[in-house]
């Protein structure tokens, strides 16, 4: 919901077009990219958004995302995501051909305000993990493409 309210606030800012990616996770009815263009109509009143709904995985959001763009002349674009997973995901936009300007939200804020802050906490057990997520998709990207 980040990422879609954030993307319609630039829509709003820019007149840019909208591409919403995403296919139909394991186990799943609905296609991300549907979930998401179904939001941003019922929610924020848009109508003119283009959907890709066949990747699984975000070098297949850059692949099929550039290949419908280019039909239509687009080749730069603003790229809306979670800033953890901005790297990753520009580059894997880059290597599909399109220019490339981040706009991340969902910032990971960490602080040592005080002697508690180095506490260990479950919290950081999920971040943790989600670094090595995008260290070790960063490096498959590497390895495969």
């Amino acid at each position: 919901l980040e990422r879609i309210r954030y993307g319609a606030r630039l829509h709003r800012l820019t007149g840019a077009p909208r591409l919403v990616s995403g296919g139909r996770p394991p186990g799943s009815t609905v296609t991300l990219a549907g979930a998401m263009k179904d939001a941003l109509d019922k929610d924020f009143g848009s109508t003119d958004v283009f959907v890709e709904d066949r990747s699984l995985d975000t070098h297949e959001n850059a692949v099929f995302s550039a290949e419908f763009l280019s039909l239509k002349g687009i080749h730069k674009i603003l790229l809306v995501t979670h800033a953890s997973h901005m790297p990753r995901a520009a580059q894997a936009f880059r290597d599909a051909g399109l220019e490339v300007v981040p706009a991340p939200t969902i910032f990971t804020r960490v602080s040592a305000d005080s002697p508690t802050s180095f506490i260990p906490r479950l919290s950081g057990l999920r971040e943790s993990r989600d670094a090595f997520y995008e260290f070790t998709g960063r490096l498959w990207y590497w390895l495969r493409h």
